[in-house]
């Protein structure tokens, strides 16, 4: 076993490494200085390397693509000030056991702090974790060591019983968007204050990664007693800054927290998530000076800013994507018994496929994106030493996707109604993909909406067809099972195939990367038949930042660290 354990070690530290929801989308955009504000409502160990790998753990250490602009380290250590960081879509609710959109992570990051975390490298290290999680021998008991002398924000003590209230609300809150990442975990124990051991039903691989992520992070159990299914309105955590107020479709404002364990190497006196949807406002308020930081630079905006010695660029290739979804079955919501969904892409799999057949990616890569992203159609970037190498994506075949639909007998023109989340840069990929399917005999409505509504209405089955972007996650699992097994709460499409539930679970306990490479290629053929899912780009994320701002940096999981922030004067 321990041969299996540093072989994936190895393989993983040799690859280099993004709502699936829409991302979320827009109040119409206004300036970040001048929009009326609504009414506030207040409220150290190693990383994982070949030579100290865990038992079963995934694929524990994973290189970072070189960035275009490497983040330099603060040139000066004033202390104070406030940062304003653009947020390119709202958050849905600030609770870590129930969120599900890439804004509320941007948030998270900075204020509620997990068991593990990504490093500028693209290593999972521990957080609020002392060290590496330690495995039995069989792989279902795992033993995660506590940081010692920890206080959440409110000032109360972080212990083993406080880790086991928040994984146990993760597994079974209802409504719950952790449960599936968590399935595994059949009881959580404090074994001392320091010390938690997970029982798990079944050797789990991608356990270290998912607690790399909200399914890691900690809440105030203090917090949750008092606040209950409310914990969204004023979240208590452990990080370098903690909750001040938040402003519904506006803003969501930090303060630099007291009782944080690395307080001293917080600059900032306060952090403002300003929700800027359209691009070019964002980048106007970038170059103004209003926004000190964009968390997304649209890609038709990269080159003159690249130019413009006020600002600094990054490229953060992430393991984010971007796909169609389709419903399938889904009539009452996700999770809920199938319905028959009554639109001729849901009946018969050749219609999904001209629909395909219809799409041209390249072209949609260099129209939309100035051909910046990764077109791809897997979940699976290739940097993954998961992604298979004999996938083929389709190109664009106008003959024989309409030899398909005649083969169906669909009488032309398809009616079809995309939903996507209402921004400048997706209301120009819809238009393209309305264009482009056209020909084919699809009459294509983009349907924008407002990013949390969207997230909504695709959950609850009241789509056909949504784009739906995903931020990435770095195993796998994190990429496809809540997406494809029948029991994943994002599941839209509300589909279900047992030999595909079958291999997830599979690959979810395989420790070999061959093995698990092979589980996951399978797995990946049979989403490419079903079509519940047209995997389009993955996705390659600029960041931008005022000069003024020294310590910024964002790593592979298009997340931006705030930290070590510091602001230079005027």
């Amino acid at each position: 076993m321990r041969n299996l354990i540093v072989t994936l070690a190895l393989l993983a530290a040799a690859c280099a490494p993004a709502a699936p929801q829409p991302a979320e989308a827009p109040k119409p955009a206004t300036s970040a200085t001048t929009a009326p504000a609504p009414a506030a409502t207040t409220a150290p160990a190693a990383a994982a390397k070949p030579t100290d790998a865990p038992k079963p753990a995934a694929p524990a250490a994973t290189a970072a693509p070189v960035a275009t602009t490497a983040a330099k380290p603060a040139a000066t250590n004033q202390r104070g000030g406030e940062l304003v960081v653009s947020m390119f879509e709202d958050a849905d609710k600030l609770d870590p056991t129930l969120g599900g959109t890439a804004g509320g992570r941007l948030v998270f990051t900075n204020f509620c702090e997990k068991l593990y975390d990504l490093n500028a490298a693209g290593d999972i290290v521990p957080q609020l974790a002392a060290a590496l999680p330690e495995f039995s021998a069989d792989g279902k008991s795992v033993t995660i060591k506590i940081r010692p002398n920890t206080k959440f924000n409110d000032g109360t003590a972080l212990d083993a019983q406080a880790v086991k209230v928040s994984l146990d609300r993760h597994k079974s809150l209802q409504g719950s968007r952790r449960s599936a990442e968590l399935a595994s975990v059949s009881e959580v124990s404090a074994v001392d204050p320091t010390t938690v051991r997970l029982t798990l039903s079944a050797p789990n691989v991608a356990l270290l990664a998912t607690f790399a992520d909200r399914a890691g992070m900690i809440m105030s159990p203090a917090q949750l007693t008092k606040l209950g299914e409310n914990f969204s309105n004023e979240p208590v955590c452990v990080g370098p800054f903690q909750f001040k107020e938040r402003v519904q479709g506006d803003r969501i404002v930090l303060e630099r927290a007291p009782n944080y364990y690395d307080a001293d190497k917080v600059m900032l006196d306060r952090v403002v998530f300003k929700f800027i949807a359209d691009d070019n406002v964002r980048t106007a308020n970038l170059r103004s000076g209003d926004v000190q930081v964009l968390d997304r630079l649209a890609a038709t905006d990269v080159r003159a800013i690249e130019g413009d010695t006020a600002s600094k660029v990054k490229k953060v290739t992430t393991y984010g994507y971007a796909a169609l979804s389709v419903n399938l079955s889904n009539t009452s919501g996700v999770g809920k018994p199938q319905g028959e969904v009554d639109s001729p892409l849901a009946k018969d799999p050749r219609i999904r496929e001209a629909f395909e057949l219809s799409l041209d990616r390249n072209g949609i890569n260099q129209v939309v994106f100035n051909g910046l992203q990764e077109p791809g159609c897997t979940a699976i970037p290739p940097f993954s030493p998961f992604a298979p190498k004999d996938v083929k994506c389709s190109t664009r075949d106008v003959a024989k996707a309409k030899d398909l639909i005649a083969q169906a007998g669909v009488p032309t023109p398809i009616p079809v109604e995309l939903t996507i989340n209402a921004n400048p840069v997706y209301q120009r990929l819809g238009e393209l993909i309305q264009s482009m399917v056209l020909e084919t005999g699809f009459n294509l409505a983009v349907k924008p909406l407002e990013g949390t509504t969207a997230l909504d209405t695709i959950t609850k089955g009241e789509f056909q067809m949504a784009l739906t972007v995903w931020s990435g996650r770095i195993d796998p699992d994190g990429n496809l099972y809540n997406f494809q097994h029948t029991k994943g709460p994002d599941n839209y499409a509300n589909a279900s195939d047992p030999k595909l539930d079958e291999l997830l679970d599979k690959a979810r306990t395989e420790s070999n990367v061959d093995a698990r490479k092979k589980l996951y290629a399978d797995a990946i053929g049979l989403v490419q038949a079903r079509r519940s899912s047209m995997y389009m780009y993955f996705q390659n994320v600029f960041t931008a930042w005022s000069s003024r701002v020294q310590g910024y940096d964002m790593y592979a999981d298009g997340m931006p660290r705030l930290k070590a922030v510091s602001l230079t004067p005027r």
